[in-house]
């Protein structure tokens, strides 16, 4: 009778553990902006950056891979600036403190690799060239679900089209009715349903004179452009 019982347990315990599906692991995209115009390196933006992506790093699971672009005026060819990948626990005592180094070191490869190394010459920072990224998560999110933090001011500035100048005229466009021409124009609408958008902004307490009159709009055109996609995105400060 009690070997009965027993292996009722059992097996009830193994149907309830089988059927707890492990979350799908995610694609994390970041995006950094290195232009000019950008306050991304200025003012505490760099110890508050490093403290999101510990946060994010540490909310990962094992094998889920995290990937650094910077934006620039070259963003369409632009290559990653970071590439890692979640280490798998042993399964021993040594995990908690693995974890903890894994931690430290992360900070670490990342301060070096988005702050202190790269190299990028004055031309390549005078434009702030951002709808290629679309391009890049779709490609990402073709086959896996993506994770997306942008750290931009988002105030496009490439060729003929600058967004604060756009929306600064005495006859700016609704950001909506903008951001539809623009997404149906990249033919991207509805692609990025698989995707969910971050938009930190950097800034500092002293406000931007540049920005100040076309913030709200070209916020709102982001959030519109980017719904359109499919994804949900929301925007924060930094």
């Amino acid at each position: 009778m009690f070997n009965k019982i027993f292996t009722l347990i059992i097996n009830s315990l193994i149907i309830i553990l089988t059927s707890c599906s492990s979350p799908e692991p995610l694609t994390y995209l970041v995006f950094v902006d290195y232009s000019i115009s950008a306050s991304t390196l200025e003012s505490n933006n760099k110890e508050k950056f490093l403290a999101n992506l510990g946060k994010t790093w540490n909310s990962m699971i094992p094998n889920e891979e995290l990937i650094i672009y910077p934006i620039h005026l070259l963003s369409e060819t632009a290559t990653p600036l970071f590439k890692t990948q979640k280490p798998i626990p042993n399964g021993d005592l040594n995990d908690r403190l693995n974890s903890k180094s894994s931690s430290t070191k992360f900070i670490e490869l990342l301060e070096e690799k988005v702050f202190d190394e790269p190299s990028m010459s004055h031309d390549v920072r005078m434009g702030t060239n951002i709808y290629p990224i679309l391009r890049k998560i779709k490609r990402f999110q073709d086959n896996t679900n993506v994770s997306v933090y942008i750290v931009s001011d988002m105030n496009h500035e490439y060729l003929d089209e600058q967004l604060n100048k756009t929306f600064s005229s005495y006859n700016s466009p609704d950001p909506y009715t903008h951001a539809e021409h623009k997404i149906d124009s990249l033919g991207l609408r509805s692609s990025l349903n698989r995707s969910d958008i971050t938009i930190a902004i950097p800034g500092s307490y002293r406000g931007d004179v540049n920005d100040e009159l076309t913030r709200a709009s070209i916020i709102e055109y982001w959030e519109n452009l980017f719904m359109l996609t499919g994804s949900s995105v929301k925007v924060v400060d930094l």
